[in-house]
Order: structure tokens, then C-alpha cells, then sequence
């Protein structure tokens, strides 16, 4: 009872820290301490916040970590391995919720600002659609893809049936590179080209693909790549007409 007493007291004392001075002193395992009290109401935090930053290195890193290798460290189960990973989505959704509202007009300057507010944190390649409506006023996002860190898998197919869904008169893509640079691959170019063929042929727009990572933004539309894409589609199209006449 004196241990369960004494780990109370500590809970209290550092919450108190927090109500008084705010967070801006606590130690990384102070502060993952705190985080695990829901998964450990009972329970010393201390040493296993410890164990958690000297096996992942940082607490930036703790968080980034996926849970099935959370749960592999002393002391945590699967379902607060599941519930520690979790806060890093709470902090990525708070973001998002601050920088992206519904309505939000999604213009050519604005539509890389929006993307890198969707895929702040991501530490997994994943990709997200932006449905917008005829004046490019924001319907809704979607997420459709994550995967491994460097390699995402998306279908055009699943991008229009998103965009469907909401009835939009256009998208966007944005999707990330967490290690490495902006520049799109060849993967990612031939995607963008398959993708716009498909929005012309279904009377769609295609506002955009941009690619997020460290070092920046990389914007298909404001480099002139997509234009430049477009032009040629245009002239394939032109040239099969021709033909069948």
C-alpha cells in the first residue's frame, strides 16, 4: 500500500508542476510519465519512461516509434504500446485542426501550406486527397495511403472514388517523403500523369500533387511540371482523334 501511496504522490506532484509552472521544465520522462498515467493509473511511470528513452533514444523518437515496437520494451503491453503511439496523431490532428478548416479556398499558393500541415510528423510515407468544389473551396481530406517510410502505395482508382464520395469538382494530392528530398521519383511523376489522364477524361481538375518532406516542398503545379504534363496529354488525345478520323 506504502508503494501505491508513494507513486500517488508523485502523480500529484508532478501534475501540480504542471498547473503551476506549465510544461516548459519537465524532463523528456517527466513528460512520458505523464503521458502513460492513463494506461498506469496505479503504477510507478518513472522507471518505464526511463526504459522508453534509453531504448528509443529521445522522446521525439519514443513517439515516432511504431507500437509493436513500443510493446517490446519492459513493462509495456499492447494496448499502451497502442495508446503511447496515439498521442502522436492527438498533437498531428491538433496541428491540422489550427492550419485546415472545411471551406478553406484551396488556391495554388495556399494548396502546399495545406499539405504540409496534413503531413507534419508523418514518419511513414502516406498520402493524402484534398476534395475540392468548383470555386476550390475545401470539401473534405482524406488519407488513403501510408505505408512503409520509403514507399507509398496509392490506386488513381481510390482517389476518384474519394472524390465521388464528396462530389467534387476537383482534387489535390499531397503525399510525403519523410527521408530525403522533395524531388519527385519517376514513380511519382508517372503517377501524376496517370492520375491527370484520368480527371480530364471524367471532366475533374487536378489542382495539384505536392510532395512534403525535411528539406521542403516540392509543387507539381507551381514548378510547371503538371502543366507541362497536361499539354502533352493533350496533344496524345489530339493526335488518336485525328487518327480515328
Amino acid at each position: 500500500m506504502k508503494i501505491q501511496s508513494d507513486n500517488i504522490g508523485h502523480k500529484t506532484r508532478l501534475r501540480n508542476r504542471f498547473v503551476n509552472e506549465g510544461m516548459e521544465n519537465f524532463e523528456p520522462h517527466e513528460v512520458l510519465e505523464v503521458m502513460l498515467y492513463k494506461s498506469f493509473p496505479y503504477s510507478d511511470t518513472n522507471a518505464l519512461a526511463h526504459r522508453l528513452i534509453d531504448r528509443f533514444g529521445s522522446f521525439a523518437a519514443v513517439l515516432e516509434a511504431p507500437y509493436t515496437e513500443l510493446e517490446k520494451v519492459e513493462g509495456m503491453g499492447r494496448s499502451s504500446a497502442i495508446t503511447l503511439s496515439m498521442w502522436r496523431e492527438f498533437f498531428r490532428y491538433y496541428e491540422r485542426s489550427k492550419r485546415i478548416g472545411r471551406n478553406e479556398l484551396c488556391t495554388v499558393d495556399r494548396l502546399p501550406q495545406i499539405a504540409s500541415a496534413l503531413l507534419k510528423g508523418s514518419v511513414t510515407e502516406e498520402m493524402h486527397v484534398l476534395c475540392l468544389d468548383v470555386k476550390s473551396r475545401l470539401l473534405g481530406t482524406v488519407k488513403i495511403s501510408q505505408n512503409s517510410p520509403t514507399f507509398v502505395s496509392a490506386t488513381v482508382r481510390e482517389i476518384v472514388e474519394r472524390a465521388f464520395g464528396f462530389n467534387a469538382a476537383a482534387v489535390a494530392v499531397c503525399h510525403s517523403h519523410p527521408s530525403g528530398s522533395a524531388q519527385p521519383s519517376s514513380e511519382d511523376a508517372r503517377f501524376t500523369a496517370n492520375l491527370l489522364a484520368v480527371c480530364r477524361q471524367l471532366g475533374m481538375g487536378l489542382s495539384d500533387h505536392v510532395i512534403v518532406s525535411e528539406e521542403g516542398i516540392f509543387s507539381f503545379r507551381r514548378s510547371g511540371v503538371l502543366d507541362l504534363i497536361d499539354r502533352k496529354i493533350g496533344k496524345m488525345t489530339e493526335n488518336i482523334v485525328n487518327l480515328n478520323l
